[in-house]
């Protein structure tokens, strides 16, 4: 992988509004986490997609692929949406 590899699309991540972020650790966030260390130890690109609760607000007309702005109102107006974002 590590000599193949030039970018990781991480597009899943454990959905369970009932536990807490202690729960999501070994499932979701040290996998997370080992694949930015191997991203950023050999150049690869990271790209997290995350869902259109991160800029459902209607404060965009359209939603492009590309960084969001880096204003908090794009998202929906609730903690999952805030979240996402």
């Amino acid at each position: 992988l590590q000599n193949n590899v030039t970018d990781i699309i991480h597009s899943a991540w454990k959905m369970n509004f009932n536990q807490t972020v202690k729960d999501f650790e070994r499932d979701s966030i040290y996998g997370v986490y080992n694949l930015l260390k191997l991203a950023s130890s050999n150049g690869m690109q990271f790209h997290f997609i995350s869902s259109i609760a991160s800029a459902g607000s209607g404060f965009l007309t359209s939603v492009k692929e590309e960084p969001l702005p880096r204003t908090a109102e794009v998202a929906l107006p609730q903690g999952y949406g805030q979240s996402k974002y």
